[in-house]
């Protein structure tokens, strides 16, 4: 019963080799989860149910070393990491931000009114992705100027990143990251059935043909 299944497994894989089926499959298990924890300076914590979910409180943090990480996250993330909250810090800080925006000359595209909203959303802003964060996804219409575009993904990547549940949490210099992408979960699930639901499977390469014994000798 066993050996059919497999067998059956195989073939809706496409004809891929057991090797490339099997790590295929362990990759899409790598890219459900993620753990991991390094040194960091600051103070910060962000929590996630999907994108619409995303807050973030504390006054920042800076990533000192890499991290040390189970499992594979197909977001395209550059080495390092900067990222501050709203909350509480515009609550009292807000004037100073709409006088900094108006001595930059952003105050036109970006009203100051915005920072005073933004620790009411739980904004969080991850500076070096060039992405932000909050409550219900309104951080979209808190524009900042400052904020370098995000780096071109894939629809695979877009849609993974806005499927996480986890959080992550900075005290002092101790930073630590858990998550669960139940869509990467899917898919490494019907991924035995032969189905790439985020089509990130990379397809498997036919091995050359293999020469007659001899035909590598050359013949007699």
């Amino acid at each position: 019963m066993v050996r059919p299944l497999l067998l059956a497994l195989l073939l809706l894989s496409g004809c891929a080799g057991p090797g490339s089926f099997l790590e295929e499959r362990s990759r899409d298990l790598g890219e459900s989860v993620r753990a991991s924890a390094g040194l960091g300076l600051g103070l910060y914590a962000e929590a996630q149910a999907t994108s619409l979910l995303h807050p973030s409180v504390g006054l920042g943090d800076l990533s000192l070393t890499p991290k040390r990480t189970i499992g594979w996250d197909p977001r395209p993330l550059p080495p390092g990491r900067v990222r501050t909250a709203a909350f509480p810090t515009l609550l009292v800080g807000w004037p100073a931000y709409r006088a900094e925006l108006r001595r930059m000359g952003y105050e036109d595209t970006t009203p100051g009114w915005r920072g005073f909203v933004a620790p009411f959303i739980l904004l969080g802003t991850h500076h070096v992705e060039g992405r932000s964060n909050s409550l219900l996804g309104l951080h979209q219409f808190l524009r900042n100027p400052l904020l370098e575009p995000p780096p071109p993904e894939t629809r695979a990547q877009r849609w993974s990143r806005r499927s996480w549940l986890g959080g992550s949490v900075t005290a002092g210099v101790v930073t630590a990251d858990v998550g669960l992408n139940p869509l990467e979960l899917l898919d490494f699930l019907v991924g035995w059935l032969g189905i790439d639901l985020l089509g990130d499977d990379r397809p498997s390469l036919p091995q050359p043909p293999t020469a007659p014994p001899d035909a590598a000798t050359g013949g007699s």
